[in-house]
């Protein structure tokens, strides 16, 4: 039997099912491990501790193999093995202290999947042993296309080395047994990042509009103080809502929350950020934008919302107080003002926008 064939075979094979398997993985571009989401969206502890262990694990690796096989004069196995430790405990080091890797991701999966083919063609048999976990450490530690690369050229390189060194039974009951386990890593892997997402999602999003929820209010909004030079928020209500849910019940209420939400986000730029605070309460912060800029905002918002026709027997109408950062602002006293503020727009008749007086 001609393995060469085979081999080329079961490779073009694989290349064609990495296509099926990316798109199965719906697409995230990063392990939660790896990731960093601003304004503690995601706790990175989980992250933090996972790549410390995987530094851990390089240090009482690859670098005990190396010098082992430095002593055995195994030096082109021991090169790799110190090569790689090297770049990857620099790698996540980087990442840990820095928030950002030097070389990214493909270089160190590649070094990786060199030494692992090279371990294979080296020790035969006893090699084999190293391609599962390693198979694992990818799908867990990588992006989907980085890892899915490189486990399928670790795949079609175990198919030509084993083929050729092992009994192709043995072969065969390695390549299937590896196959096997990289499709079920990298399936429990999606379905591991879709349910991160939703959970996500469920904790952070209000279920109703899908505006950030209350428990992220604070944490934004003191990022904000501590990094920007200038922030505006405008906090508004909708306009004699109790007697929307009186006359037409809370079905309707609930539709004209939706729609005025829908409609602050047509209105706002990609970068502002909405809030639900409660009931028919919001909170948009202007990131990088005086209390004037805002203000021009925050007043067409009103004008489209006047406009909007939310329903043929019900006439919705806003109303919203600003306020803008300034030296030395708390949270609390920041939205305290823009609540003195919204309360004075309620004061003048409704349906309009009041500042609040900055401090001098």
């Amino acid at each position: 039997m001609d393995w060469k064939t085979l081999s080329h075979g079961v490779g073009r094979a694989l290349s064609r099912g990495r296509q099926l398997l990316l798109a199965k993985s719906g697409g995230p571009e990063h392990s939660p491990f790896w990731q960093v989401h601003f304004n503690g969206l995601v706790n990175n502890s989980a992250r933090t501790r996972a790549l410390k262990l995987l530094l851990l694990v390089t240090l009482l690796t690859f670098y005990p193999l190396g010098i082992k096989n430095l002593l055995i004069g195994e030096w082109l196995l021991a090169s790799g093995c110190l090569l790689f430790g090297v770049v990857l405990s620099a790698e996540l080091l980087s990442v840990l202290k820095r928030n950002q890797g030097l070389l990214g991701y493909p270089i160190p999966a590649m070094l990786l999947v060199a030494l692992t083919l090279l371990t294979l063609y080296t020790l035969g048999p006893l090699g084999s042993y190293w391609l599962f976990p390693i198979a694992m450490g990818l799908v867990f530690f990588a992006p989907p296309r980085v890892s899915l690369t490189a486990n399928l050229w670790i795949i079609a390189g175990s198919a030509v080395i084993g083929f050729s060194q092992m009994p192709p039974l043995l072969a065969l009951r390695m390549m299937v047994a590896l196959i096997i386990c990289v499709c079920v890593a990298h399936f429990v892997m999606n379905a591991v990042v879709r349910l991160h997402t939703e959970l996500l999602s469920l904790s952070t999003r209000d279920a109703l509009t899908q505006a950030l929820n209350r428990t992220q209010l604070e944490s934004f909004l003191s990022s904000s103080l501590a990094y920007e030079r200038q922030a505006t928020i405008a906090m508004l209500d909708i306009d004699n809502f109790k007697a929307i849910n009186d006359r037409h019940g809370h079905d309707v209420g609930d539709r004209v929350i939706t729609e005025v939400v829908a409609c602050i986000n047509r209105h706002t730029r990609q970068g502002d950020l909405v809030f639900r605070l409660g009931g028919d309460e919001f909170l948009i912060l202007f990131s990088h934008t005086d209390v004037a800029q805002s203000a021009l905002i925050i007043d067409k918002l009103r004008r489209a919302i006047e406009s909007e026709h939310f329903n043929s027997e019900v006439s919705v109408t806003i109303s919203a107080g600003l306020q803008s950062s300034f030296a030395h602002t708390e949270v609390a006293q920041w939205l305290k003002d823009a609540d003195v503020a919204l309360y004075q727009a309620k004061r003048q008749g409704r349906n309009c926008v009041v500042t609040h007086e900055q401090p001098v």
